[in-house]
């Protein structure tokens, strides 16, 4: 198995789960586009986060190369998070995901209506 830091021999699909297999990191990235933010602000915004995962998160996805740390020394000591060059690539793959998951659910609810079915019934017979 690829050491968590060695990227370069971790495969791509490795990568992108890493990256979208976690709600927290996800919704950090999204929030970044908005700009750099401190700890807190994303700690408020990512509303039922701990401080645990969210650090733990931070670290992955710096190590991914996807945010940054900015350091403003003083008496207090500042840290904001952005993203990188790359991360910022990811801005259109974000939005293809959002417009695709807006048309299946368009799709999805049409055949519900097509079909005359609750949802719950629909779910069910999925999973058959």
């Amino acid at each position: 198995m690829a050491n968590n830091t060695d990227i370069s021999r971790t495969s791509s699909m490795d990568i992108l789960r890493r990256i979208f297999g976690d709600k927290w990191k996800f919704l950090t990235i999204c929030h970044l586009f908005n700009g750099p933010m401190r700890f807190g602000e994303l700690q408020y915004f990512l509303d039922s986060i701990t401080k645990k995962v969210l650090t733990e998160n931070l670290r992955e996805l710096e190590q991914l190369g996807i945010i940054y740390r900015i350091i403003y020394p003083g008496s207090t000591t500042r840290v904001e998070y952005a993203l990188t060059k790359l991360g910022k690539t990811l801005r259109p793959i974000i939005q293809s995901c959002n417009s695709w998951c807006l048309h299946y659910s368009h799709e999805y609810r049409q055949g519900l209506v097509n079909s005359g079915k609750t949802e719950v019934e629909a779910f069910l017979e999925l999973q058959e």
